[in-house]
């Protein structure tokens, strides 16, 4: 059986001291293994006796650090083919970070760089239906895109996702794609040379901010239009990366 050997394990004002973990076989002759959600905290650390020595079972958990180095453990999320898991117990979130969240209609989307989201398997962009209460992939394959998904914007029954990345299912991109559920994934010219940031639709037209300086090719210095078929900048742009975009009246 694998588990995880933790040893010398003291906090001192919420300060590790040390911490080894320690891949082991451990024999039915020897100290059966200690469950993690037995001496875990709601928080994802670890909540051990004063002097524990032992071996805990740490399988079905991913560790990670919090921003002090703290090791925090996260539930993996569950292959949905695994016919003999039970998500009943836990309602897991994604399993990396978020970047981005917009609500279009019935549905919550969040990007990030992630590869799974609740017990769904999701490449950093996915939806949350506000009905149901279920998560589910942008795309049916749970492709998505391979790399940081950082920003949306909607038209209609098309998604924008902008951010830095060179595939969106099997299509190659540069930095954004446009997904409509009839037609699949879409590049958008050559796109961007870098990420974007935040984006917006009116009047017929993408608005894209972000630390590019080229769009299609063109030079625009951060901010540009997409218009359906070509990309073109707003004057001479602006001289610095920008992360907010807002579209009021015809401005």
């Amino acid at each position: 059986m694998k588990a995880f050997l933790i040893r010398g394990t003291k906090y001192f004002g919420g300060i590790l001291l040390a911490i080894t973990l320690i891949a082991m076989q451990v024999t039915q002759a020897q100290q059966s293994a200690v469950t993690l959600s037995n001496v875990l905290g709601a928080d994802g650390k670890l909540n051990l006796p004063e002097n524990f020595q032992g071996s805990i079972d740490a399988r079905g958990y991913q560790l990670s650090t919090d921003k002090n180095g703290t090791p925090t453990f996260n539930k993996l999320a569950s292959n949905p083919n695994d016919v003999y898991w039970d998500p009943t117990f836990t309602v897991p979130g994604v399993t990396g970070f978020l970047y981005t969240a917009a609500v279009n209609g019935n549905f919550l989307y969040v990007g990030g760089s992630f590869s799974s989201v609740g017990n769904v398997i999701a490449r950093n962009v996915a939806k949350y239906n506000l009905t149901s209460k279920t998560w589910s992939a942008l795309d049916s394959a749970g492709v998505g895109v391979n790399g940081d998904a950082t920003s949306f914007a909607f038209n209609g029954s098309d998604i924008y996702v902008g951010g830095a990345f060179s595939t969106a299912g099997t299509v190659s991109v540069a930095n954004i794609a446009v997904w409509n559920p009839a037609t699949g994934w879409s590049a958008l010219g050559t796109g961007l040379s870098a990420y974007a940031w935040a984006m917006a639709y009116s009047g017929g037209s993408l608005y894209v901010t972000g630390d590019f300086l080229q769009a299609g090719g063109n030079t625009v210095n951060y901010i540009a239009k997409w218009s359906g078929t070509t990309w073109s900048g707003l004057g001479g742009g602006v001289n610095g990366l920008t992360y907010g975009l807002a579209i009021v009246g015809g401005s």
